[in-house]
């Protein structure tokens, strides 16, 4: 077992840059205008189909609020406020503008694209004024239509605060955050501070109520997914084996409630897998003295395995979580096309069977 944090930029598994940045800024705009997501026809990119944003008082845009993906702009809207569409008929005024930043109905980027609104309720947790969102989802109607969405907001505590910015606002003080994560390029170092706090509090004091089970070890298969970013192909035959073992618990996150996951890492004392978007929950766990959160242990193998999301988010948290090699056997096939998956890797079962058999009792 190896760091995450100790990742080498030459992995060859490895996708995307290792960078943890400095603290994210609270923007602060007076007079502002923001824009609610306009479509734009003839445009095949997703990204670039739709246009969000908001401007300052002298209609230049505010870029630390805007999206990015990568190194990709995500709906950004044009420089000027003149070049936007902007009808100023439809426009309201609005004294205080909380700005939370943009739902996506995925997982992974529910999580991890929302920590401007981590941010801000860490400075207006307890106030009752709502929270302006954008929202991309493939649910039609008003408000925040996704159930995946619809549920994480539940456990955040402000599902009745967020407002989804349907008209243009011209808002006397409009208060947002840079953004504290950006895939595969960055991790704020607050981003904990925000994450760890994110949760309603009677939902982190549930979390912190919960008793660890003794030496065992929780193994989260996504050998029951039909579709995602890469299929480990011969996670079937490990998970046959690993059943072998009353010490190790198999565990599917497909199956459970977003609570239920998030419990796992007071439940056990170690968690293990492949890569996957539940892992990314672990930063949104309460510590308290006596009951901390599971260590978790990353099994790699083949291109693009192991995103850099993972090791920015190990150091800026300072989790000292670990990752095991499990390369394919010599002349296995690397990557090949899977059904309903960009990539299906090989890995060796020997080398992923040994390493998490030895983690029962060890972290």
């Amino acid at each position: 077992m190896h760091r995450l944090a100790d990742t080498p930029t030459n992995h060859p598994a490895l996708w995307g840059e290792i960078q943890v940045h400095s603290a994210s800024a609270i923007v602060v705009e007076n007079r502002a205008i923001i824009l609610p997501q306009l479509k734009r026809r003839g445009i095949s990119k997703w990204w670039a189909r739709n246009q969000q944003g908001a401007y300052s008082e002298d209609g230049i845009r505010i870029d630390a609020i805007n999206d990015f993906r990568g190194h990709r702009h995500i709906f950004h809207p044009p420089p000027l406020l003149k070049q936007a569409e902007y009808n100023e008929s439809r426009t309201t005024e609005q004294d205080l503008l909380i700005y939370g930043g943009t739902i996506f109905d995925h997982f992974g980027h529910l999580l991890l694209d929302l920590t401007r609104l981590y941010q801000v309720l860490r400075l207006y947790r307890h106030c009752k004024t709502p929270i302006s969102v954008h929202v991309h989802t493939t649910y039609p109607g008003k408000g925040v239509t996704s159930p995946l969405a619809q549920q994480w907001l539940s456990l955040l505590g402000v599902e009745n605060r967020i407002k989804v910015i349907r008209r243009p606002i011209k808002a006397t003080t409009l208060v947002s955050s840079s953004a504290l994560y950006r895939d595969r390029c960055f991790v704020s170092e607050d981003f904990y501070a925000a994450t760890s706090t994110a949760l309603a509090p009677s939902n982190q004091d549930h979390l912190n109520r919960i008793t660890p089970t003794a030496n065992k070890v929780a193994y989260l298969s996504r050998h029951k997914l039909t579709s995602g970013t890469t299929k480990f192909i011969q996670e079937e035959e490990l998970v046959e084996r690993l059943k072998q073992h009353p010490e190790i618990d198999i565990i599917c996150p497909e199956e459970l409630n977003f609570l239920q996951k998030l419990e796992l890492y007071k439940l056990y004392p170690t968690i293990a897998g492949f890569p996957q978007a539940c892992m990314n929950l672990k930063a949104f766990v309460p510590t308290a003295a006596g009951n901390p959160v599971a260590a978790q242990v990353m099994l790699i193998a083949g291109p693009q395995s192991l995103s850099s999301n993972w090791i920015n988010i190990d150091k800026a948290c300072k989790f000292k979580d670990y990752y095991v090699d499990c390369p394919a056997k010599p002349g296995s096939t690397a990557q090949q096309e899977e059904d309903g998956f960009q990539r299906g890797n090989q890995f060796d079962v020997n080398t992923a069977y040994t390493a998490i058999t030895s983690l029962i009792g060890r972290i």
